[in-house]
C-alpha cells in the first residue's frame, strides 16, 4: 500500500487533488446537513464554500481559455456552475465543478500510472547485447547496435532488440510486451520481439 502512495506522490500533492478533495468535503457535509434537516443556511453554506472551492479555479481556466481564444470545456462547466448558482441550486454547482475536478485528478492518476509502466518495461530491456561481429561474440552497449549486427539471445535472457531469427529456435516469453501469457515458439526467419 506504501508503495502505491510513493508510486503517485506527486499526484496526491498536487493542487488539483487538494483542491478536489477539498470540495468534496464541503460537497459531503452539505449534502449530510441537507438530508439531516439542518437549517437553510447551514447547508448552504457548505455548498457555496464547495462552489467557491472548486468552481473558482475552473471559471479563472476558462476565462483565460477565452482570453487567449481556446475554447475547451472549462467554459461549458464554468457556465454550468454559473447558472446554477445564479438559480440558487449550490449543491449542484458545487457538484458540478466537483465531477470536473474529479475527471482531471483521474487523468493525472492515468497518466502518473501510464509513466510508471513506461519506466518499468524500460528497466526490463538489458542495457547490452552480446554481439557476433568478425566470428567472435562481443558485449556491446544497446546504443552502439548497428543494422545488420547478429545479436547472441541465450536461453533465460531477455533479447535486447527487435529482429529476425537468422538460426536456432526458442520459445519467447512476450508477456511484458504484447500481454500473452504463454512464451511464444520463435524459429529462423520469424520476427523476435524484445521480451524478457
Amino acid at each position: 500500500m506504501s508503495s502505491m502512495f510513493r508510486r503517485y506522490k506527486t499526484v496526491l500533492a498536487s493542487r488539483e487533488f487538494i483542491i478536489t478533495a477539498i470540495a468534496g468535503l464541503f460537497i459531503l457535509v452539505s449534502f449530510l446537513l441537507r438530508i439531516g434537516g439542518a437549517q437553510f443556511w447551514m447547508h448552504t453554506s457548505f455548498a457555496v464554500a464547495a462552489t467557491a472551492v472548486g468552481g473558482l479555479p475552473i471559471i479563472s481556466s476558462a476565462i483565460g481559455g477565452l482570453i487567449k481564444r481556446q475554447v475547451n470545456v472549462d467554459e461549458l462547466v464554468a457556465i454550468a456552475i454559473v447558472a446554477s448558482t445564479i438559480y440558487g441550486e449550490y449543491l449542484s454547482a458545487a457538484f458540478v465543478a466537483f465531477m470536473m475536478l474529479f475527471g482531471k485528478v483521474l487523468e493525472d492518476f492515468t497518466a502518473e500510472r501510464a509513466k510508471t509502466a513506461l519506466a518499468d518495461l524500460g528497466k526490463l530491456t538489458p542495457s547490452t547485447a552480446c554481439v557476433r561481429r568478425g566470428g567472435i561474440e562481443i558485449l556491446v552497449p544497446i546504443g552502439d547496435l548497428v543494422t545488420g549486427d547478429i545479436v547472441i539471445a541465450k536461453s533465460g535472457e531477455r533479447i535486447a532488440v527487435d529482429g529476425v531469427v537468422v538460426s536456432g529456435q526458442a520459445s519467447v516469453n512476450q508477456a511484458p510486451i504484447t500481454g500473452e501469457s504463454m512464451p511464444v515458439a520463435k524459429a529462423k526467419a520469424a520476427k523476435s520481439t524484445p521480451a524478457r
